[in-house]
């Protein structure tokens, strides 16, 4: 935010330099859109603070969005996305967060709702005869493919 203040100062100082011109007019009037977006901007950050957004995650990936799109260069504030991925290093992995137990309960919860999933489509399949209707698909184009090339050589 403070980079964003610090930016609109200068523009205000440039804005206040231009000669009496069209050149100067026209420069002027792209220096206070500048000015404007800088102040936009500033809004959609303080906007962030108050966040619904539950997860730091989720939070860190608007503020990043922000930033990217905000004009500022981002040597400025490097120091601050290194401290942010340092935190994110620190942060427990789900191996640590639950127990080998638990672990295994929701891999096998986990492959049981893959199986019976693939049984249900493979269900699906036999009950509606897939697997012919595919067939005579393939074949119906094997003929097509071969007819078209008896035709060219001909």
């Amino acid at each position: 935010m403070e980079v964003l203040t610090d930016k609109q100062a200068q523009l205000e100082e440039k804005l206040g330099c231009l000669p009496d011109s069209r050149v100067g007019s026209y420069l002027g009037w792209r220096l206070e859109d500048d000015h404007a977006f800088c102040g936009e901007c500033q809004q959609r950050l303080s906007l962030l603070g108050a966040s619904a957004r539950p997860y730091p995650e989720q939070r860190l990936a608007d503020t990043l969005r922000v930033m990217a799109m905000c004009g500022v260069h981002p040597a400025i504030y490097q120091a601050e996305l290194h401290a942010v991925n340092d935190r994110l290093k620190a942060r427990p992995g789900i191996t640590e967060w639950l127990d080998k137990q638990r672990l295994g309960e929701a891999a096998t919860k986990g492959r049981g709702l893959a199986e019976g999933a693939w049984q249900s489509a493979r269900d699906l399949a036999e009950e509606h005869d897939l697997r012919g209707k595919v067939q005579g698909i393939a074949v119906g184009l094997s003929e097509r493919q071969r007819s078209g090339r008896k035709s060219r050589d001909e």
